[in-house]
């Protein structure tokens, strides 16, 4: 697999989370999934399964792959091993904090909720206008009956 500049600034950033496919793909994918389990799913709930999939694996993800790379090139030039990990941990929860209040939540609040409100009113524009085909379907008369 290829890695590019331009990709890894994404990741880094967040945005590669963040973008209209991404989100639209997630919820497609999603909505179809769900659909074919339950017959009565909403939209409504395929949202709340996206936001939480956001907070609950795309978060988490993004700040362990952070750490993470942060850890393996540190962890060679330590000398003192508990000492590392416990600088680490309080690292990492201060990290935390600061990514939250920077990157994450305002992320959440001024593109993926946008986002998604607007991929489920297409969604919603769409299964209006397949319902209103079928009832102008319904209401044709069929050849046969038009003759007579």
């Amino acid at each position: 697999m290829k890695f590019s500049l331009p990709l890894l600034t994404d990741f880094i950033t967040f945005n590669s989370s963040l973008s209209d496919d991404t989100i639209h793909e997630h919820f497609v994918i999603a909505h179809k999934s769900h659909s074919s389990k339950h017959t009565l799913w909403s939209l409504a709930a395929t949202r709340k399964k996206i936001i939480a999939s956001f907070w609950c694996r795309q978060v988490p993800l993004h700040f362990v792959a952070l750490i993470g790379t942060a850890m393996l090139f540190s962890f060679p030039f330590s000398h003192n091993r508990p000492l590392y990990f416990f600088c680490l941990m309080v690292a990492a929860m201060l990290s935390f904090v600061i990514l939250f209040f920077i990157i994450y939540l305002p992320s959440y609040y001024s593109i993926f909720l946008p986002v998604l409100d607007n991929i489920i009113n297409e969604q919603v524009k769409t299964l209006a206008t397949e319902e209103e085909t079928k009832k102008c379907r319904r209401t044709q008369f069929s050849g046969p009956t038009l003759i007579v």
